[in-house]
């Protein structure tokens, strides 16, 4: 097992374990809050993130084996406003399955790649046909797209002192 790979699966283990404990944390009303920087609710967002791991985890078994990654970025954004116009009812449980499960499985494929995998380069059509490393991938989108919209979530689960 790669040294590499056992600290990102780690730094990816503790925000997604972050995003499921702001869930966990949260009131049913605070749950339904509209995010202003998202335009969704508190379970949509962490649904649109749980849903990535399994998105951006194909496009890292792809960099890390050298292939091309086609989907571009009008696909990425039909493909989200799909998801919420699903009519398909979130529950706090819904959202927290599908964060352990699809989290528990992009960690496991991430601990499981070489030094070589995590340093293969593929073309990435979702960073404007750049070329990217399997690293780069985990780190600059599966990593960053929990880190981008954790924050956003936070000032709306704030715990009071009643609870």
């Amino acid at each position: 097992m790669s040294e590499r790979a056992t600290v990102l699966a780690d730094r990816f283990a503790a925000a997604n374990a972050q995003l499921m404990q702001l869930l966990t944390d949260a009131t049913d009303a605070q749950l339904t809050h509209i995010v202003p920087e998202e335009g969704w609710s508190v379970l949509m967002v962490a649904h649109h993130v749980a849903l990535s791991y399994r998105v951006a985890g194909s496009w890292v078994r792809h960099a890390a084996a050298g292939e091309a990654v086609p989907t571009t970025r009008a696909q990425i954004d039909a493909g989200n406003a799909h998801m919420a116009e699903d009519a398909t009812p979130l529950t706090r449980a819904s959202v927290l399955a599908e964060l352990r499960d699809n989290g528990a499985r992009a960690e496991d494929m991430i601990r499981g790649f070489s030094d070589d995998q995590l340093a293969t380069a593929a073309v990435m059509m979702p960073a404007e046909g750049r070329e990217m490393t399997a690293e780069q991938v985990i780190k600059h989108i599966l990593l960053h797209h929990i880190k981008e919209h954790t924050p956003h979530l936070r000032p709306h689960v704030v715990r009071d002192a009643a609870h």
